[in-house]
């Protein structure tokens, strides 16, 4: 058996990890760790995605998922990153259901909840795959400032302060949502 130090790690080492607190990700066979997100994480991450599902929903544009949703990037099973929130259109998920386990899937949206301890490098590394992919739509959202970094697929950014409302542009047409009612 091939020393897995020997050789780019894949997804299936990955999930064959011990259970331990840590998060993975895999960029070209290489891993990335963080600890499990603290509890304003996982509330910023409940009430965003509480806000989503029902517009996603009532005009059944897609799938909203949470909770570090694994894609791969470009099928690669050796390069994969992990949403706190995405979206998907309707049409690339037939029926309405999610798969069981992760694929060459490019979500349209992804929401990316910035904790104190993710550097700038980690950050902008991770904006980088999924423009890459073609995700569509990029919320940066950063509970201490109360900021979101609105990307959009060309690479442009906008800052938009806690006082803002987001725009859903045509991921979520329609969509108009105040910062304020998913922060913390």
């Amino acid at each position: 058996m091939v020393d897995l130090l020997q050789r780019k790690l894949t997804e299936d080492d990955i999930d064959r990890m011990p259970a331990d607190g840590v998060l993975r990700e895999l960029v070209h066979g290489e891993v990335r760790e963080w600890m499990s997100p603290a509890p304003e994480h996982g509330q910023v991450e409940a009430r965003l995605t509480s806000k989503l599902v029902p517009f996603v929903e009532e005009r059944q544009l897609g799938v909203v998922m949470s909770g570090e949703v694994r894609f791969l990037i470009h099928g690669c099973t050796d390069h994969f990153r992990e949403a706190d929130i995405a979206f998907v259109r309707a049409d690339k998920y037939p029926g309405g259901s999610a798969p069981p386990r992760a694929d060459a899937t490019v979500p349209d949206f992804v929401a990316e909840i910035i904790s104190p301890s993710d550097t700038a490098s980690m950050v902008q590394e991770k904006v980088r795959d999924w423009l890459d992919i073609g995700v569509r739509l990029l919320w940066l959202i950063y509970p201490k400032t109360k900021e979101v970094v609105v990307v959009h697929a060309d690479g442009s950014s906008l800052i938009v302060p806690g006082s803002g409302v987001l725009d859903g542009g045509d991921v979520f047409p329609g969509l108009s949502l105040p910062i304020i009612s998913f922060m913390p």
